[in-house]
C-alpha cells in the first residue's frame, strides 16, 4: 500500500471530490458510531450505582476501547444526569480512545459534540459536586488496567457521596438537556454538522469534510432514505483523505493539477 504524507493526501483527495467519487468510495471512508446510552443498561438513566450498573459500565468501556466518538441520547432530560455524565466522560478520558461524545435530542437529531475532556472541565466549573470528586479521584494512583480503574473510580464515587451527607447526588445533580449543554459548554460545543438528505454524499459535502477544520467531523444522514429517521456519524477527517487518495491511485484517474 503506497505511503501518503497529509499534503499531498489533501490535493488528491481535493483532485479526486473535483472528478468525483463513487458511493462506494465514500461509504468506506466513513466512520460510523452507535453506542447509546441504553447500551449502557440502567447506568444511562443515572439509577444506583449496584453490580448490575458497574457490569453495564465496564462492559461499554471495553467496548467503544477503540472508537472515536460515542452517541448519547439525551431525550428531553429524564435520561442523564450532569452527575453520570461527568463520570462517563472521565472514565472515557482515562481508560479509551473515544475523543468526542455525540449528543442527540428527544428527537434524536444531532445537537453537539465535545470531548470528553471539555464535558469534564466545563461540569466542574458549572458544578462545585463534580469539581470536588475529581479532586478526591485525584487523591489516589490511577492505573491504565480497565477493570482496576473503573472499580477505583466507582470506588471513590461511592465513598465521596457517602461523605456529602448534608447532600445528596439527587440534588446535587441537573437533569441534561439540549438547552443546558449548549449553556455549560459554551464554544466548546461544537453546534454544526454537515446534513445529508439525499442518499449518497455530494462532491460539495465530500469537500466540505476535506476541507474541515475538526479533525472529527459530525455528519447526520437520513437512514435508508427514510423521512425523519437520521443517524449520526463521525468521520476521521484525515482517513477519509487518505482513503480517497488511495482509491485515485488504485483507479488510475488522471492527475490534473489542482488550483
Amino acid at each position: 500500500m503506497p505511503s501518503f504524507t497529509l499534503p499531498f493526501v489533501l490535493l488528491v483527495a481535493a483532485a479526486v471530490s473535483a472528478q468525483g467519487v463513487n458511493q462506494f468510495m465514500v461509504d468506506r471512508a466513513l466512520i460510523e458510531t452507535s453506542v447509546k446510552a441504553e447500551d449502557m443498561g440502567a447506568f444511562g438513566k443515572g439509577t444506583a450505582l449496584n453490580d448490575s450498573s458497574i457490569i453495564s459500565i465496564k462492559s461499554m468501556v471495553a467496548r467503544v476501547g477503540s472508537e472515536r466518538a460515542i452517541v448519547v441520547d439525551l431525550g428531553t432530560g429524564d435520561v442523564w444526569w450532569s452527575t453520570r455524565l461527568f463520570l462517563l466522560s472521565n472514565l472515557l478520558k482515562t481508560l479509551t480512545g473515544v475523543r468526542q461524545l455525540v449528543f442527540r435530542d428527544a428527537r434524536s437529531r444531532f445537537c453537539g459534540m465535545a470531548s470528553p475532556a471539555a464535558v469534564i472541565d466545563q461540569l466542574a466549573v458549572e458544578f462545585p459536586y463534580c469539581a470536588q470528586f475529581l479532586a478526591k479521584l485525584n487523591e489516589t494512583k490511577s492505573t491504565s488496567d480497565i477493570e482496576r480503574e473503573t472499580n477505583r473510580q466507582i470506588d471513590v464515587w461511592t465513598k465521596f457521596h457517602a461523605s456529602k451527607r448534608n447532600i445528596s447526588e439527587k440534588e446535587a445533580k441537573a437533569g441534561v438537556r439540549a438547552d443546558l449543554l449548549r449553556r455549560w459548554l459554551g464554544e466548546r460545543l461544537v453546534t454544526r454538522c454537515i446534513r445529508i438528505d439525499q442518499p449518497g454524499l455530494s462532491m460539495t459535502q465530500v469537500q466540505q469534510i476535506v476541507d474541515s477544520l475538526l479533525a472529527d467531523v459530525p455528519i447526520e444522514r437520513l437512514k435508508g432514505g427514510t423521512a425523519n429517521t437520521w443517524q449520526v456519524q463521525v468521520v476521521d477527517r484525515d482517513a477519509f483523505a487518505l482513503e480517497l487518495a488511495r482509491e485515485w491511485v488504485r483507479a488510475g484517474i488522471p492527475r490534473n493539477p489542482v488550483r
